[in-house]
């Protein structure tokens, strides 16, 4: 009886790893709770270092459709490790759009995604009245260019470009700003990321997420770790 339970207990390990879903460990936090909308929109999730990142395989809108609207959400807590604490996230996503046939500015893509963030914990403690903000994500097309994620014909296509969008949260501010003395421990995020293709006759327009670097959400080193790592290496080449 006992070596059945522990096999059960061995395959739905292997079940919350393979799924992306429960707890994953990173260097300094553990991303727990780790959930997304029905569908699986956002694929698999994985931790390298301290990013989390989610690799999505059918997070489309387009494709033939006249009209698609695409609202899909993920969420999940990320707790620090013994002796860390979280300073800021910083969240990433990519993808590409097409805009093909001859037609107006009727013709669109669009892409925008709304962050959300709880900061839950300060020191180990959990906060009476959890500080929440709220962060819309911005866009650039190539290197330099940003923009509101919307690209329409005739001014953005036809033709086909990657989009990138960044979005960051600075925790320690926010706590400064909200009179709150102290590091933050457990913070709870979510992720609302909307899709839209609207096509006349004649014309073909489809955004996705790519599987490639997909959506990416950094807990960064604190700089003065960096900074102290830094100050000992100078005072070693001193002596």
């Amino acid at each position: 009886m006992k070596k059945g339970l522990f096999v059960l207990a061995s395959l739905l390990i292997m079940s919350s790893h393979v799924c992306g879903l429960l707890n994953i460990e990173g260097n300094t936090v553990w991303f727990n709770d780790i959930g997304q909308d029905p569908g699986n929109y956002y694929g698999a999730a994985s931790v390298v270092g301290d990013s989390i990142l989610f690799n999505p395989t059918n997070f489309a809108a387009g494709t033939g459709e006249a009209q698609m609207y695409l609202n899909k959400q993920v969420w999940f807590t990320i707790d620090a490790k013994a002796g860390r604490d979280i300073d800021s996230l910083e969240i990433e996503e990519y993808g590409d759009w097409t805009l093909q046939g001859v037609g107006t500015a009727a013709t669109f893509v669009e892409v925008s995604a709304i962050g959300n963030l709880r900061i839950e914990q300060v020191e180990g403690v959990d906060l009476a009245n959890p500080i929440t903000v709220q962060g819309t994500m911005l866009f650039k097309q190539g290197p330099s260019v940003w923009t509101d994620g919307r690209y329409e014909l005739p001014t953005d296509g036809p033709g086909s470009s990657p989009w990138e969008g960044e979005l960051k949260f600075d925790i320690d501010q926010i706590l400064l700003d909200n009179s709150v003395v102290g590091k933050a421990t457990r913070v709870y995020f979510t992720m609302d990321n909307i899709l839209t293709a609207i096509t006349e006759d004649g014309t073909i327009a489809q955004i996705e997420k790519k599987d490639i670097g997909g959506f990416v959400v950094t807990v960064p080193e604190p700089a003065t770790l960096v900074l102290l790592g830094l100050g000992g290496l100078l005072l070693r080449r001193k002596k």
